[in-house]
């Protein structure tokens, strides 16, 4: 019946249903965010970059369209009446904005304004492309790009990987060459495979998870109490950058190449320490991001799409382990989760 439903939806839309999956666990929580925040912009993430050379327009919005088709996540929307399910359609519109501010005096405010804007406008999770583009052109030749997407379609490493495709198409696209368009595959065969393995995955973190205590109760670390089960988004952000040089970076640098290690166990221990020292807990468990672009399906690295996860990394500390032999204990659980 909901696939009846979804099928009459696409056909109003001209399109078709190409296939559907699970949502993943990390799409799931997106999508539960923007359900229960609809106000909170935290997931809606812009991008900006600089052209300083004529732009051909038409040529550029085309070879985004053909981008489009290329990478079936670009063409995904998101249904949760049953299950949270993804649902990859055979085409999907481009929203593109085009925007010429050379007359403006302050251009930097311009492009404030046409950021804040399109981020204060929430994304429909129901109805694909899940991005939009604005082409800002402040002189000749000076091109402004504001890329605007929803996490649940991207993560990091697709950026270079997209963009380096919109430029092979436009390139191809100014020379007057014929485009030949091959969908990637990848991304669906990831889906596919994440299908056919959900039930050991399910099995392995049912067995994994029962040696946690529970999650770590922060407050220590905050200058005032808060329920933090009741916090659903952040007030105020902020950031504090800290720089390690000199002779400390080197004697870390030295650290991790003796013991094959990374600057991320170098992190990751020094944050589970600082929940532990405070808290005083004997154990410590932090959601950490993995690539996800592990699996064993050719084409994985250059794909567009949402590899990445957040999963539980926990660290015991009753135990007699040096820093050292602690830090690999840190590295094994790392690898263990990737």
């Amino acid at each position: 019946e909901l696939l009846d439903r979804l099928q009459v939806t696409a056909k109003e839309r001209g399109q078709s249903i190409e296939a559907i999956f699970p949502a993943t666990s990390l799409q799931q929580g997106f999508i539960y965010h923007a359900l229960s925040q609809p106000a909170d912009d935290a997931y809606r993430v812009q991008v900006l970059w600089d052209y300083h050379e004529k732009i051909n327009v038409e040529n550029y919005k085309v070879a985004w369209i053909q981008t489009i088709k290329t990478y079936p996540i670009l063409r995904t929307a998101f249904n949760w009446e049953e299950e949270v399910i993804q649902i990859i359609y055979d085409q999907s519109d481009l929203s593109f904005e085009y925007h010429d501010i050379g007359h403006e005096e302050n251009q930097e405010k311009a492009i404030r304004q046409i950021q804040t804007q399109d981020r204060s406008k929430a994304f429909d999770l129901t109805n694909p492309s899940l991005l939009r583009l604005h082409l800002i052109k402040q002189g000749n030749p000076h091109y402004t790009v504001l890329k605007s997407e929803h996490h649940s379609i991207a993560d990091g490493w697709s950026g270079p990987q997209l963009l380096a495709k919109v430029h092979f198409y436009y390139k191809n696209l100014c020379a007057g060459d014929t485009l030949r368009i091959e969908s990637d595959p990848a991304y669906l065969e990831a889906q596919s495979y994440y299908l056919a393995h959900q039930d050991k995955v399910a099995s392995y973190w049912q067995e994994a998870l029962k040696s946690v205590e529970g999650a770590n109760d922060l407050n220590p670390l905050l200058s005032q109490h808060a329920n933090l089960d009741q916090v659903r988004k952040m007030e105020l952000a902020a950031e504090k950058g800290f720089k390690i040089t000199g002779d400390l970076y080197d004697q870390l640098q030295t650290l991790i190449k003796d013991e094959g290690l990374t600057w991320n166990v170098l992190v990751q221990f020094a944050w589970h320490k600082l929940i532990q020292v405070y808290t005083q807990d004997q154990q410590t468990v932090v959601g950490t991001t993995i690539s996800g672009r592990d699996l064993p399906i050719e084409g994985i690295e250059s794909s567009v799409g949402l590899y990445i996860n957040t999963l539980p990394l926990v660290v015991d500390w009753n135990n007699e382990r040096t820093v050292r032999e602690q830090l690999h204990a840190i590295h094994r659980s790392i690898v263990e989760v990737n």
